[in-house]
């Protein structure tokens, strides 16, 4: 992959999110390309980072979740819930050997758990029985049985253990059959949470979803990007992040108190740093905080 780099969000480390997807990163009239969401097994920085976008959200006992993706119904592509503390280890790296609580796959019947289209996208997931969202997305549902932090993955069609390209299409408009094909490889271009009370109500609950980090994939240079992320600080502050045009081709988004390091392995910049072709700089360091997709 030519030209890659991570982008590090050198904030304090915290986490809250609204009910979220993509399209909270490529909102209606959003500029630029999309890039897809990625699940595969390589890494940045000489395995800290691995390329995985492992989604969280804060459920109530009794809540659901509504999940769909772009990816669901092609390859080995499924939506996968882990209960809270069945995910382990270090942020960044973490053990997801753990048998899922929940798969999409196991579930669905027909087109359920499928993003079709931008208008699905925008709309988000419909009611069960449908109509309390018209046009929205029939989605796979998830009821909590405890309180807590449950883990989500989007496993793209090449698998969950899967780490080659896809060929991305990089539309935010989702018109390109690449958008929902096996094309997508071990990425989603489009992908929602969301938290609400019961399988009826239309009433999405905010503020519940985000990410210790996002890796995203244009599949290309020369594309470039204008997502808007959010974080929230230790000591309660939010920042407000825009890309703003970054041409980044693969990525990763995260916070912690340090940023990149100096050549000593200690000392913080306090400036952007330069990747080496294949997205391993030595400096990057370890994920303390998230990021949010929507304003908290």
């Amino acid at each position: 992959m030519a030209a890659a780099a991570a982008m590090l969000v050198f904030l304090g480390g915290a986490q809250v999110a609204h009910a979220a997807g993509s399209q909270d990163l490529w909102p209606s009239g959003a500029a630029g390309n999309r890039a897809n969401s990625e699940w595969r097994t390589n890494s940045y920085g000489g395995g800290l980072l691995i390329r995985r976008t492992l989604v969280k959200a804060f459920v109530q006992s009794g809540e659901v979740l509504l999940l769909g993706s772009s990816a669901i119904g092609q390859g080995s592509s499924d939506i996968l819930v882990w209960n809270p503390g069945l995910v382990t280890g270090a942020i960044g790296g973490e053990n997801v050997s753990a048998a899922p609580s929940f798969s999409c796959n196991a579930q669905r019947t027909g087109a359920q758990g499928q993003i079709t289209s931008r208008a699905q996208e925008l709309l988000g997931p419909d009611t069960i029985p449908a109509g309390g969202v018209a046009g929205g997305y029939v989605p796979c549902h998830f009821a909590a049985a405890a309180t807590g932090v449950y883990d989500i993955a989007f496993v793209g069609p090449s698998g969950f253990s899967g780490n080659t390209d896809g060929t991305v299409a990089a539309d935010v408009a989702l018109t390109n059959a690449n958008d929902f094909n096996a094309a997508q490889g071990t990425s989603v271009a489009a992908w929602d949470v969301t938290v609400r009370s019961n399988l009826t109500s239309p009433t999405n609950i905010t503020g519940r979803v985000f990410s210790y980090y996002l890796a995203l994939f244009t599949g290309g240079n020369g594309l470039p990007v204008y997502p808007t992320i959010y974080a929230v600080t230790a000591d309660g502050y939010r920042y407000q992040v825009d890309l703003r045009g970054m041409d980044p081709n693969g990525w990763l988004v995260y916070g912690n108190q340090r940023g990149f390091l100096d050549s000593d392995g200690a000392s913080p910049l306090y400036h952007d740093a330069v990747a080496a072709n294949l997205g391993s700089p030595g400096q990057l360091t370890n994920i303390q905080g998230g990021v949010s997709f929507d304003r908290p």
